[in-house]
């Protein structure tokens, strides 16, 4: 008796003539359980769907080619870029995709997948893998240029009083570079490893110009990362010089308050001993003296300052 195959949850489906796009929008145990029962995956690619993230690789299989990439996720809520995993099955008729996170790339891809025109209706899987890394691809360049914002923001308002802003907009820039390039740093040789090892099961070499276009993709990604890279590390180089710079200054002006302050205090110290000797002790004037000669060493220290040019 011929069993009926068992729903993949969160799942989405596209066929064409020559291809079928079957992407599954969860990675639990039960995915992994049903794509294995309807697929016939190896279990070891099988188990690499699961948390947590894995290393992109690509492996070839009989039957199928197994790759893994990373690509990394903006979450407008608390602008921090995290990274997503990208596990997929190519086969010569047929592409598995399985990303346990929401990526909007995918959405854009069936959406203009679902065209009825001839020329994506005889697409085969080569055309379908290539359509998905492009669009994966080219969602990083408005994460770029938000960046790229952020930065100049930052750098408007380096110089302003709101250091502790200032700081934390500093290092969360800097965590999602590090997060994007910790994404992006395997897609170039995963890509080229696709393109010399997948020709045994794919006619990849009839679109290497356009793998090569992705190739270049990665190549600016990474480029511009370094850029943004330097660029921030010499803010936060400039920041920290900054605060220590007005910290010298404030512990300038306590030292100079504190060394003005010190004759002072010893001065009112010995005249409030009260024992035989002290001038003016008994004059009825006697206290503005004191606070003359009080105002007079501040006065002749401040002066001493100035003229050393210590402020």
């Amino acid at each position: 008796m011929h069993m009926p195959k068992r729903p993949i949850a969160f799942i989405k489906e596209y066929k064409t003539s020559r291809a079928e796009w079957v992407h599954v929008e969860r990675n639990s145990e039960k995915e992994k359980r049903l794509l294995g029962e309807r697929y016939h995956f190896h279990q070891v690619d099988l188990q690499e769907i699961l948390p947590p993230l894995q290393r992109p690789k690509v492996v070839v299989r009989e039957g199928y080619i197994f790759m893994i990439l990373l690509f990394p996720v903006f979450d407008p809520d608390t602008r921090v870029i995290s990274t997503a995993e990208v596990d997929f099955f190519i086969s010569p008729d047929r592409l598995v995709t399985v990303c346990g996170s929401k990526l909007p790339a995918f959405g854009s891809v069936f959406e203009v997948l679902s065209q009825k025109t001839r020329k994506i209706q005889s697409a085969n899987v080569t055309h379908v893998l290539h359509s998905i890394l492009d669009a994966l691809l080219e969602s990083l360049f408005p994460m770029l240029i938000h960046i790229s914002r952020d930065i100049d923001d930052v750098e408007k308002g380096l110089f302003e009083d709101k250091q502790r802003g200032v700081i934390m907009e500093l290092l969360r820039i800097k965590t999602n570079i590090v997060n994007i390039r910790k994404a992006m740093q395997g897609h170039k040789k995963a890509i080229r490893m696709l393109m010399a090892t997948g020709t045994t099961i794919l006619p990849i070499n009839r679109m290497e110009d356009y793998y090569n276009q992705l190739v270049d993709y990665t190549k600016e990604i990474w480029d511009t990362l370094e850029v943004q890279r330097e660029t921030i590390n010499a803010l936060h180089e400039t920041h920290s010089s900054l605060i220590d710079s007005r910290t010298n200054d404030i512990m300038k002006t306590l030292t100079i308050f504190s060394v003005m302050i010190f004759p002072a205090t010893l001065i009112a110290t010995l005249f409030a001993m009260r024992v035989n000797g002290i001038p003016w002790i008994d004059d009825p004037s006697g206290f503005y003296y004191v606070i003359g000669l009080l105002i007079a060493l501040g006065a002749g220290m401040l002066g001493f300052f100035k003229y050393k040019k210590w402020i």
